[in-house]
């Protein structure tokens, strides 16, 4: 069984699901290897999410790994920004902060959850 968390905001006046923002909130803390994995993920993801990547003072290539995609995929809305170095909580209520998404989805840099279930979740959110 995997863990995943997905939230979903109040939306006000909504009648068209299809416009509903999905932003992917993913803290990192030296996870240099796995920022490469993702970027496969995020090509193959044709809907027009947001993916904010939050460094948690990484002592390893992990900011770096983080701009190398930001450069690579300009056609995605990929934002990078800095964690508090505190604890991994402090660094996702951080980025929900700065997220722009309806949904929001709290995802684990080392992608331990399938994309395939995380858009089963999201389409079901969608529909309630």
């Amino acid at each position: 069984m995997s863990n995943i968390t997905i939230l979903k905001k109040k939306i006000k006046n909504s009648n068209d699901n299809k416009d509903i923002k999905i932003s992917f909130i993913i803290p990192c803390k030296n996870e240099q290897d796995n920022i490469k994995m993702f970027e496969q993920k995020i090509i193959e993801n044709t809907d027009s999410n947001e993916y904010l990547f939050g460094d948690d003072k990484s002592t390893d290539e992990t900011s770096n790994e983080i701009e190398k995609l930001i450069k690579k995929l300009t056609e995605k809305k990929i934002i990078k920004y800095k964690g508090p170095g505190i604890c991994k909580s402090e660094n996702v209520y951080k980025g929900i902060d700065l997220s722009d998404g309806d949904i929001i989805v709290i995802y684990d840099a080392d992608l331990t959850v399938s994309f395939n279930d995380v858009k089963f979740s999201i389409d079901i959110l969608k529909n309630t």
